[in-house]
Order: structure tokens, then sequence, then C-alpha cells
């Protein structure tokens, strides 16, 4: 058999996704197969960390959903600095009139085009 082994490979993961796809049963056992391999990858990799780690220890999922005790009492004071006030630009409308240029001021026929106003953005008012 004379071949490249990309081709194989190409080959095989076709076969793999075809699998995967349109076969229900191989598709749950994979992914379950695949959920255990990558779960035992994760418990080598905190294995090998512990050892290497002088003995260092994380604490557990367990120990850290402990609830905690003697927090302190935290009060929050909110206060209003600033107050918000109606746009003089706008009168509050949040809509302005753009400036025509001077040709077109008084031209026959000429609509103003109507802008958000750039003071307040839209909004109407304003923050002091």
């Amino acid at each position: 058999m004379t071949g490249d082994l990309g081709t194989y490979i190409v080959f095989a993961l076709g076969i793999l996704v075809g699998g995967i796809l349109f076969n229900k049963d191989f598709r749950q056992k994979f992914f379950r197969g695949f959920r255990g391999f990558l779960s035992q990858i994760g418990r080598g990799a905190r294995e090998q960390n512990r050892l290497y780690g002088g003995g260092r220890r994380e604490p557990s999922r367990r120990e850290s959903s402990a609830p905690a005790r003697d927090k302190p009492k935290v009060q929050h004071i909110y206060k209003q600095v600033h107050t918000s006030r109606t746009c003089e630009t706008c009168q509050g409308s949040g809509r302005v009139f753009e400036k025509p240029s001077p040709l077109q001021e008084g031209a026959p026929g000429f609509k103003p085009k109507v802008i958000d106003c750039p003071d307040c953005g839209g909004e109407g008012r304003r923050w002091n």
C-alpha cells in the first residue's frame, strides 16, 4: 500500500465526522468518552501541579463554596451629586434643525434637515 499519511488521516476524520453527524448512538458514546478523557486530563494536571508545587495545595470547590464567616457589614451610601435639567439648545425636544449653508437658506422649496441635538445627544436633558 503506497499512499500519503495525510490521505489516511483525512479519510479517518471523514468517517469520524460522518459517524457523529448521522448516528445518534455513536454520537452519544463518542461525547461521553470525550468528556471522560478531558476530565482525566484535568485530574492528571491537578495531580502533577500538586506533586511539583512543593506541597502547596489549592482549595477545592467544596471548601470554597462554604459560606464565609465574619463578613464585614458594608453599607453603601448613594447620593446624587449631579442633577438633570432641560437642554437649552433643543428646549427638551432632543431634535434641532441642521444649520444650512447661506446659499440654501432662502432658496425656494428648501426644507431644513432635522438632526439629534449635539449638546444633549437627543435626550432633551443635560446633566450639570
